[in-house]
């Protein structure tokens, strides 16, 4: 993200303010909610002209890909883990 370190790590310092009970399992609102944060501050720093969604578009369209991908029990969470597996694959 905005400082050094490995991307697991840094998603996983930033993803844990929004981890209230301490599971490290996110269900979707939270996951929203954290890429709607997380694609505000990128874009707003980021000089490309070439993405036309809204942080919340991204946010809503990452969350639903990650969530069809990794939510194999279809419980409404996904893992840190799983998360993260997406993330870098995903950027």
């Amino acid at each position: 993200m905005l400082c050094k370190g490995e991307s697991s790590e840094k998603i996983g310092t930033a993803l844990a303010v929004y981890d209230d009970e301490g599971h490290h399992k996110y269900s979707k609102e939270i996951l929203y909610q954290f890429l709607e944060d997380f694609f505000t501050v990128t874009l707003e720093f980021s000089s490309s002209e070439e993405n036309t969604l809204s942080p919340a578009e991204l946010a809503h369209r990452c969350t639903e890909e990650c969530f069809a991908r990794y939510d194999r029990d279809r419980d409404g969470k996904i893992s840190f883990q799983d998360f993260a597996k997406w993330y870098q694959s995903a950027f």
